[in-house]
């Protein structure tokens, strides 16, 4: 079995690579006509809809009157509030990302292709969100999902659970028709905390950085929760996505030790990293977890030096990120004690 820092030592060599993309595309569904407060669920079965270099796939099952039972519908409503199925196509954050007004809603086994430039390209990642109605359902409980946080089932039974609850976005894909090894795991709610403070449920647009899973030519969203039963999940099977951005071009992996763009110390890192450029084009700083889970982000355009206050951090290893307005990639690992 390897040990801890063998781990970090081969991550740090896996981490340490520069990206660069000429161009870069962004799916934001503003292109999609919707009368006011309004949603397309597929009726009109065209099997999805385009954005940006990607389909989004649809189908609308015409059994039962109609209804959407698979793949994205998007929408501009604006309901945050209202709990329960008959508010399945809003966001819980009322609006799109950004307060623009179009976004898409998606469920579980939701593919979508791209194409064009973005076709075996890299996906750089979107913006996700609850929906108002899952949501509302593990904050409250509802007829068949549980309170997050209890111990106790929709139907009044211990679950097993004792409160640990969680809701969690799988994202994989495939290239050259071939499923790819990667996957991101992104949690929507997370009740699984020793500090019951820290539990929480995204009601907010949350970066998913995609570009660990490499070149795509397609990608597939799982569900998955910690409220089960005979049927299956529990948990409102709906996310919310915004502004879905592709590379449009295949990964260009270049040593980072050649390039030596940004230095940081001291790593190990006490209360504070230190981080200093040679170029003053890059124009963001971000730091993010070993889960890719974006921590902190800055502007840092016209800097050559920059603090970060890490104080707060538990003790691990992260990843610190500069990157530019050509979408210029470079990143590497540090420690914190």
């Amino acid at each position: 079995m390897k040990t801890r820092a063998t781990q970090l030592i081969l991550f740090k060599i896996l981490m340490s690579i520069t990206v660069y993309s000429n161009a870069q595309t962004v799916s934001d569904y503003e292109n999609l006509s919707l009368n006011a407060d309004s949603y397309w669920e597929g009726s009109d079965l065209s099997q999805g809809f385009n954005s940006g270099n990607a389909f989004f796939t649809n189908t609308f099952d015409l059994t039962w009157g109609g209804y959407w039972s698979e793949g994205f519908a998007y929408s501009n409503m604006k309901d945050s509030t209202t709990a329960g199925f008959t508010n399945l196509y809003s966001a819980r954050t009322a609006s799109g990302y950004y307060n623009s007004a179009n976004y898409a809603i998606g469920m579980d086994a939701a593919v979508i292709h791209l194409k064009n430039a973005a076709k075996g390209g890299i996906v750089n990642g979107m913006y996700v969100t609850n929906s108002t109605y899952a949501a509302i359902s593990m904050l409250q409980g509802d007829a068949i999902g549980k309170q997050f946080g209890s111990i106790y089932g929709a139907n009044g039974d211990i679950d097993g659970t004792q409160g640990k609850d969680w809701y969690k976005l799988s994202i994989t894909g495939f290239y050259n028709n071939a499923p790819i090894n990667d996957t991101v795991d992104f949690y929507l709610a997370d009740y699984r905390f020793s500090n019951a403070s820290q539990n929480y449920i995204v009601t907010t647009w949350e970066w998913v950085n995609l570009e660990s899973l490499g070149n795509l030519d397609s990608l597939i969203f799982h569900l998955s929760s910690s409220d089960n039963g005979d049927w299956g999940m529990n948990t409102p099977g709906y996310f919310c996505v915004d502004d879905f951005t592709t590379m449009d071009s295949p990964l260009l992996v270049e040593n980072h030790f050649k390039k030596n763009l940004f230095a940081f110390y001291p790593n190990p890192a006490g209360d504070q990293l230190n981080v200093s450029f040679t170029s003053s084009n890059y124009t963001f700083i971000s730091i993010r977890d070993l889960a890719g889970r974006e921590l902190f982000k800055e502007n840092i355009e016209n800097t050559d030096k920059y603090k970060i206050n890490v104080s707060g951090y538990p003790s691990g290893a992260y990843i610190i990120e500069v990157s530019n307005s050509d979408h210029f990639i470079e990143r590497t690992i540090f420690i914190k004690n």
